[in-house]
């Protein structure tokens, strides 16, 4: 690999919340990464915009996904849903992923939206690189999220390390 000729990762986050309480915890997110891991870049957008992006194999996607009424995604993810569904074509594979599923176990959908997501990316040949998490609102704790968020920027730290690791290898030989 030639250092010179490798992109730079960059982190993008991509929200799905009906209510805005998901994403006060994607910009939440954001700030964090921002503070503790010092990306050059990092994207922040709504679940249904994700096509838009130009994601390399090299970067980081983080999903925050609510599940609304009776199990069904938030409106400004719906689309994005609806999309993976229908299109056989879509190939994922460059996309290295996490997920946080958000919602209420008192009901019979719990997290619904999150887990067909999860299977959608795994058809479409997404990988992931932390384990799905799932927040139960009902439980009145940031106990998971927190220890989510913080699972998440080791991941992106250690990963940084890494690559500088190679880096001041590469230079060296």
């Amino acid at each position: 690999m030639n250092f010179i000729n490798k992109k730079y990762f960059s982190i993008h986050i991509f929200f799905g919340s009906q209510t805005g309480y998901t994403e006060s915890i994607a910009l939440h997110l954001k700030e964090k990464i921002m503070k503790e891991v010092k990306p050059i870049t990092i994207h922040i957008d709504i679940l249904n915009h994700l096509l838009n992006y130009t994601i390399s194999k090299d970067d980081f996607t983080i999903f925050l996904l609510s599940t609304t009424g009776d199990g069904e995604f938030p409106e400004n993810s719906e689309t994005l849903y609806k999309i993976l569904r229908k299109n056989k074509e879509i190939d994922l594979s460059h996309i290295h992923y996490c997920l946080l599923g958000l919602g209420d176990s008192n009901y019979n959908s719990f997290c619904h939206s999150s887990k067909i997501l999860d299977r959608l990316l795994k058809r479409k040949n997404a990988t992931k690189f932390l384990k799905t998490c799932f927040n139960d609102d009902c439980v009145q704790s940031n106990e998971t999220i927190d220890k989510w968020m913080t699972n998440v920027i080791t991941h992106l730290n250690d990963y940084k390390i890494t690559l500088w690791k190679w880096f001041v290898q590469s230079m060296t030989t």
